[in-house]
């Protein structure tokens, strides 16, 4: 007959201490990473408005979370961010909002002294944050693993 006794250490509330601070840096570098990428794209656009802000790690119902909001605002107080981001050409309609009937005359929004477009170019500096933050955070997790 043959035995052996195996010995367990509950170690599991330390390790999960260790994953839940190890996120918690990583998600607040991937949103510095993010900020600083929105900022840098947003410029031309934006111009002195650019700024982001990062909003800090907290925890939500399960787990945590951390971004970044641009503090861009019009002359009455709304958010802007958007309009640059998704820009105002073409069909971007937005979110849930029927699809019109065809009009029966094109009419292009062109200015007439200039024949450039109107509205505003979209910079899509948001998803370019979204991607760089989330490589920011996929490399910290690594290197912390």
């Amino acid at each position: 007959m043959i035995t052996a006794n195996v010995r367990v250490l509950d170690r599991f509330p330390e390790i999960t201490r260790d994953v839940e601070n190890l996120a918690q840096r990583a998600l607040d570098r991937a949103a510095a990473v993010a900020a600083r990428t929105a900022e840098q794209l947003a410029q031309p656009g934006l111009k002195q408005h650019s700024r982001m802000e990062v909003v800090r790690t907290h925890g939500t119902d399960t787990g945590y979370a951390a971004g970044i909001r641009s503090t861009a605002r019009g002359s009455k107080g709304q958010r802007i961010a958007h309009f640059h981001d998704k820009g105002t050409y073409g069909n971007y309609r937005g979110r849930n909002q029927p699809r019109r009937r065809p009009r029966a005359q094109k009419v292009a929004h062109v200015n007439p002294d200039t024949g450039e477009r109107t509205g505003i170019q979209a910079l899509g500096f948001f998803g370019a944050a979204r991607r760089e933050g989330r490589r920011e955070l996929n490399r910290v997790i690594q290197a912390g693993l």
